[in-house]
C-alpha cells in the first residue's frame, strides 16, 4: 500500500476544520505526523483515517481512496476496529505472502521495502504489530527496533521478527532488545498465525 502524505492544510481541508485545529491534534499527540527538514507537518491517509474512526468524527469519503482502504476494511464483524500492521521486508514474495496471511485474520496491513520506510511508517500509523526482516536496505533490522524503542508512542507495537539467517549474536541482542517472538525463515505458517493473533492480544 503506497500513500501519498497530506499536508496540515489537505488535512484541514478534508476534515472540514481549521489549520489550527489541525496543529492542535499533531501537537497533542492525538494525529501522528512525520516532520520534514523544513519543519512542515506530513499526515498518513491512513493515520487520519485511523484518528477519524477511533474517534468517532466525520470521514471524508475521499479519504478512502487516498488511504487506498475501503470503509469495511477497518471494521470486522460486529463493528470491531481492525488493528494495523506494518510488513517490513525487502523481498516482495515474503511481503505479499505475509501481507494475504495478515489480511485473513483481519488486520489493515501497510508493506514497507526497507527499514528506513519502516521507521516512517511506523511513527505514522502507530500499528499495533510490526513484521520485521533484520536484513534490508538503508537500515537493519536492529536498528530500526533501537530508533523506535526511543519513541514512547510506539510502546505498545508488538515486534515479530522474521528473517532468513539469525545468527547466535543477533538473537542475543534481539532478546536484550525485548524480542519476544523471533521466526527463522522458511516460517511455519500456522505458527506465524498463533504468534500474530498472540500479540494482537497482548
Amino acid at each position: 500500500m503506497q500513500e501519498k502524505l497530506l499536508t496540515s492544510g489537505k488535512v484541514a481541508k478534508l476534515c472540514q476544520v481549521s489549520v489550527p485545529t489541525v496543529l492542535n491534534w499533531i501537537n497533542s499527540g492525538f494525529l501522528p505526523s512525520y516532520k520534514t527538514a523544513g519543519g512542515h507537518n506530513r499526515i498518513s491517509p491512513l493515520g487520519l483515517l485511523r484518528f477519524l474512526t477511533e474517534n468517532s468524527m466525520f470521514i471524508p469519503s475521499e479519504l478512502y481512496g487516498l488511504s487506498g482502504v475501503e470503509p469495511e476494511e477497518l471494521t470486522s464483524e460486529g463493528n470491531q476496529k481492525k488493528s494495523v500492521a506494518i510488513v517490513a521486508d525487502d523481498e516482495e514474495v515474503v511481503r505479499d505472502l505475509l501481507h494475504e496471511v495478515l489480511t485473513g485474520i483481519n488486520y489493515v496491513v501497510v508493506d514497507v521495502q526497507d527499514g528506513l520506510e519502516a521507521c516512517l511508517q511506523m511513527g505514522l500509523l502507530r500499528p499495533e504489530l510490526l513484521i520485521l526482516d533484520l536484513l534490508m536496505p538503508r537500515m537493519d533490522g536492529l536498528q530500526v527496533i533501537q530508533t523506535i524503542r526511543k519513541q514512547p508512542e510506539l510502546n505498545n507495537t508488538r515486534i515479530i521478527v522474521v528473517s532468513g539467517h539469525i545468527t547466535d549474536d543477533a538473537r542475543r541482542a534481539l532478546e536484550d532488545a525485548g524480542i519476544k517472538h523471533i521466526m527463522e525463515k522458511p516460517i511455519s505458517i500456522s505458527e506465524f498465525v498463533r504468534i500474530s493473533r498472540f500479540a494482537e492480544e497482548q
